[in-house]
């Protein structure tokens, strides 16, 4: 279920483009849409009591075996599950609504046998990607505006999440990657995900996803505040296209070398403190 920024596209692509491979394996991933309509109405009746478990959990039910046919094992890739990318920059935890929507999505799934796989992701390179994911949606805010926020300890953590999982779903029902191993060999963890010792035959190339350009963030501090915050997202847009990465216009990347070196050092200790079981074995974890 995410978390954001941790190519999950590239994971909901793959499943799409393997959808008949996967039937034939007894493997249903039904796409982004068909999920939020499942569970859309059932997760906001959820989360406003008092609550008719029996009616919500039919609902979700219903809609996971019209979703999935005859499938032994359904994938359900949905990072909006945790809550909004945004709130990053706008709370003082990471998802801070996960506890409660988890608790909820668990009860929803109470009838069901559930893994939950959760990637996770470098702090510093996690912070300005999604920055960049949030400036799609506007109104533009300057980074500036939230490094001391995400430099300071507290703010970017994943153990609160995985414990929130964990809570949620029970100890044992989180398995855990991360992102850099991902993306140096995504073959082994689709696997573990979809149970099967065979790969998808259609593989999809790992692409970054609302990567902008140095360039391109900063004419949007120049541009997109002098428009009315309703005009942002469409000049962020334009600015992105006219300005993308390529190799005369390196990506954004607000941190300097101390502030990366401390964010990395920082997300390695708190992953050192997750229970290594958890995770999914990778060439440092071996």
């Amino acid at each position: 279920m995410g978390v954001h920024k941790t190519a999950t596209t590239h994971i909901q692509h793959t499943l799409g483009a393997n959808t008949g491979w996967l039937a034939a394996r007894g493997r249903a991933a039904p796409v982004e849409a068909d999920i939020q309509q499942i569970f859309q109405r059932p997760m906001k009746w959820a989360l406003d009591p008092p609550v008719n478990w029996a009616v919500i959990r039919g609902s979700v039910s219903d809609g996971l075996r019209d979703a999935s046919g005859a499938a032994d094992l359904t994938i359900l890739s949905f990072e909006r599950f945790l809550g909004p990318l945004r709130d990053l920059f706008a709370r003082d935890a990471l998802y801070p609504e996960a506890p409660t929507r988890l608790a909820a999505l668990a009860g929803l799934l109470r009838d069901h046998e559930v893994c939950v796989f959760l990637a996770l992701r470098d702090y510093g390179a996690f912070a300005a990607s999604a920055y960049c994911e949030a400036l799609r949606w506007g109104p533009f805010f300057p980074f500036d505006a939230v490094r001391e926020d995400l430099l300071r300890e507290g703010l970017l953590d994943w153990r609160p999440l995985v414990a929130a999982v964990q809570d949620a779903f029970g100890p044992d029902a989180v398995r855990l990657w991360r992102y850099e191993d991902y993306a140096n060999a995504p073959a082994p963890i689709l696997r573990t995900v979809l149970d099967l010792t065979e790969n998808p035959t259609t593989e999809v190339a790992v692409q970054p996803r609302a990567r902008y350009s140095a360039a391109a963030v900063a004419l949007m501090g120049r541009e997109a505040t002098a428009l009315p915050p309703r005009a942002h997202p469409r000049r962020i847009a334009e600015l992105a296209e006219e300005y993308p990465v390529d190799g005369a216009r390196p990506g954004f990347d607000p941190w300097t070398a101390e502030e990366a070196g401390l964010l990395s050092t920082r997300y390695a200790a708190h992953l050192s403190e997750l229970p290594a079981p958890l995770f999914l074995p990778s060439p440092d974890r071996a």
